[in-house]
């Protein structure tokens, strides 16, 4: 990593070089002076033989690369891996006694990160060319695109392979006394099982001394360990969706809960990566059938303009409700100050046969999981045409609307490319990893179509929300190439979404505190998302039944991700309340410290869903 600095930043190539034995022949562009050396300082966590081999190795680019391009380097070992993190956070905060900031540092991503935040990072893109880039695995390189801005911040200097290592010595009398198979151990329940009878087969072997078998199989992280075993259960903890990590603890919390919400997406599942997308007529009819096939619910189809005086109601009336009973809601709750809004937006329908598929080619972001999304290739003149009149183009009138009041995660792709020319190319037309097989290559930009349908004959353009008026919506949209003669099923609309200050009104249980008897659920609630929805309807109806029948509610915990929304939600201290997905954020942090964000992250998953489980017979019960 390359810390900022009116020297460093202009001899990337030079400091890379010191680390990677790379060449330095990107240092021509830099005003260096043999004569008048610039001195920089690595800070890395080598030891021992490693430590000697890159001391050998930052003398040699001395006397050579640097002493010609006159760069000096000097390295430093900082101890282990957390001395290292630590001597970094010091430096960075200003800490007494500390140790000045280093040009450049080993590192894992998330305490790059924390250095990004403070914005002492440097962008190195402007170093590396594509041809310099293409050297390296695409994938590596993206993961050094940790800034919002798409720049790149961080380079690969080494990556980790999880393998799993056999003592034969000890593996061959095992085997030969139990029958054990190396094909046996392909899976997590084969590892079990071989687990299991070495421990036998090892405590058998000093019967004088029972209860001393030994442990077969040793793991160098949790996490890793966690994260395989639930890919062979079918079991995502993070979608990966347009280079954004999501988590996915509430949906498997949900799906472990009997949620009829997430049977029904499941059941009408279509491909997306590693996204969850349905069909929606489907998934509609999947839900209104167990609706009303259910013996204790009743439908009464009609308008509803008031809530009942008496007995316990639950509202999930949606973002849409209608004016009389949104009245009515403003009355129960408080007038006009009890309720906020944001705009939302809605992206277009396109039918597949009508794309030109010789622009266009199935894939998926480096080639991970299956190939469900169609990709729009654009050359950098047709991007920065579309761009120009993306951004002129004229908008349908939304009353109220402005730019600023939009949520972040529906943003309009119109207001998106006002920010900058190349916001999209770093957003939702973000390339890489992206390879147009008619070029081999990646194209300047790429709009992705993922399937509305499970038969595919219908696609949604991922990322373009939009509130353009429809005849704008064809004629810049058909500007990319593949949608020149785009056939619109649907074309992009933006309305206005209602909630309620839910940390002045409601409890923990989504009641309204004022009148307990009314409890509220869904995204009127001030929850974003479809599975966020689900999960407030889901505590919420939990709450209300056992009420019914006189049990005491029960007390989702932070922990969990269904607990963390809810009470974030019902939280009075929080002054500016806006809609809110279930993020790590909101959920209760671990007592103890894990190294790297991505381990953390699986272990506040793995202790949810254990909280889950032993929830699930009182849930469920």
């Amino acid at each position: 990593m390359k810390m900022t600095g009116s020297v460093t930043k202009r001899i990337c190539l030079a400091c890379l070089a010191a680390l990677l034995a790379l060449t330095s022949a990107g240092c021509a562009r830099s005003p260096l002076d043999p004569k008048d050396p610039v001195s920089l300082t690595v800070w890395h966590y080598y030891n021992g033989s490693q430590q000697a081999a890159f001391d050998t190795l930052v003398e040699e680019f001395n006397d050579t690369v640097g002493r010609e391009k006159g760069i000096y380097v000097q390295s430093y070992s900082q101890g282990s891996v957390s001395d290292l993190e630590s001597a970094v956070r010091d430096a960075i905060s200003g800490k007494v006694g500390a140790d000045a900031m280093p040009d450049i540092f080993s590192s894992y991503a998330d305490t790059a990160y924390e250095v990004e935040q403070a914005g002492a990072l440097a962008d190195l893109s402007s170093y590396l060319d594509q041809a310099e880039l293409d050297k390296y695995v695409d994938s590596y390189i993206e993961e050094g695109r940790i800034a919002s801005d798409g720049a790149l911040r961080i380079f690969p200097t080494a990556k980790s392979t999880e393998i799993m290592m056999l003592n034969k010595t000890d593996w061959e009398p095992f085997a030969a006394a139990t029958g054990a198979k190396l094909e046996d151990l392909r899976t997590i329940e084969g590892v079990v099982a071989a687990a299991e009878a070495y421990y036998e087969w090892t405590d058998g072997l000093t019967p004088d001394v029972p209860g001393d078998g030994r442990a077969f199989y040793g793991r160098d992280a949790v996490a890793n360990y966690f994260i395989i075993g639930l890919k062979q259960l079918g079991v995502e903890v993070f979608q990966v969706e347009n280079g954004k990590m999501a988590l996915n603890t509430p949906k498997e919390e949900l799906r472990r809960l009997g949620s009829l919400i997430l049977e029904a997406a499941d059941a009408t599942r279509v491909e997306a990566g590693g996204a969850l997308a349905v069909d929606r007529h489907g998934f509609s009819a999947y839900v209104t059938k167990a609706v009303r096939n259910h013996p204790n619910i009743t439908v009464m189809e009609g308008e509803v303009t008031s809530l009942p005086e008496e007995g316990e109601v639950l509202a999930a009336t949606g973002p849409l409700t209608s004016d009389a009973l949104a009245a009515r809601l403003r009355e129960i709750t408080g007038g006009e100050e009890a309720a906020l809004h944001f705009f939302d937006a809605a992206a277009p329908l396109v039918t597949f046969e009508s794309l030109d598929m010789s622009r266009a080619w199935f894939a998926s972001r480096y080639d991970k999981g299956t190939a469900d999304y169609v990709n729009c290739a654009l050359e950098k003149e047709e991007y920065q045409a579309f761009w120009r009149e993306l951004c002129g183009a004229e908008e349908a009138e939304v009353h109220g609307f402005e730019d600023k009041n939009v949520f972040e995660g529906c943003m309009p792709v119109e207001v998106m490319a006002r920010r900058g020319e190349d916001t999209l190319r770093y957003g939702p037309l973000k390339p890489r990893g992206l390879k147009d097989p008619s070029t081999g290559r990646e194209p300047y930009a790429v709009v992705q179509l993922r399937k509305d349908n499970a038969g595919g004959s219908i696609y949604n353009l991922v990322g373009f929300q939009t509130h353009l008026k429809f005849g704008e919506q064809k004629r810049v949209f058909s500007m990319i190439p593949a949608l020149r003669n785009a056939e619109y099923v649907r074309y992009g609309v933006m309305h206005r979404n209602t909630y309620l200050d839910s940390p002045r009104l409601l409890d923990r249980y989504y009641r309204l505190r004022s009148d307990p008897r009314i409890t509220f659920a869904g995204q009127m609630t001030g929850v974003e998302g479809y599975v966020e929805s689900a999960a407030s309807g889901f505590l919420a109806a939990v709450e209300l039944a056992r009420r019914l029948v006189g049990k005491e509610p029960i007390n989702f915990p932070r922990e969990t991700a269904l607990g963390a929304l809810s009470l974030y939600v019902s939280d009075e201290t929080v002054k500016d309340f806006q809609p809110m997905n279930i993020n790590f954020g909101i959920i209760s942090p671990l007592g103890h410290k894990v190294r790297g964000k991505r381990n953390k992250n699986l272990e506040i998953s793995q202790r949810s869903l254990e909280m889950i489980e032993r929830l699930k017979p009182e849930v469920l019960g």
